[in-house]
């Protein structure tokens, strides 16, 4: 399975992270229990693959939706029904640092 090599925290609720050599970031919105990922749209295969990993982490299927936010984002949205996982438990369910 991939793995996440880098994790950068940006902010307190923003992080970068690479993923194959790209930039990621992901912010987390508390409020609405969901994390909202951004990438530049010609990297749509890196997140349909960012999605089954977040889906597999969460034992979920189709946890995470593929929605496109303006012209030059494509956003990952993953709800968090039964609990708030943090980003610190999000990142050990990832195999990650």
């Amino acid at each position: 399975m991939d793995e996440i090599d880098e994790i950068l925290p940006s902010g307190d609720e923003e992080y970068y992270f690479k993923f194959r050599n790209r930039c990621f970031s992901v912010v987390r919105y508390p409020d609405e229990e969901e994390y909202v990922f951004y990438a530049y749209p010609r990297w749509r295969r890196d997140l349909l693959t960012l999605k089954t990993i977040f889906e597999r982490s969460q034992n979920q299927p189709d946890a995470v939706s593929v929605s496109v936010e303006g012209e030059m984002a494509k956003t990952l949205f993953v709800q968090l029904k039964d609990r708030f996982l943090g980003l610190d438990e999000l990142i050990k369910d990832l195999g990650v640092g």
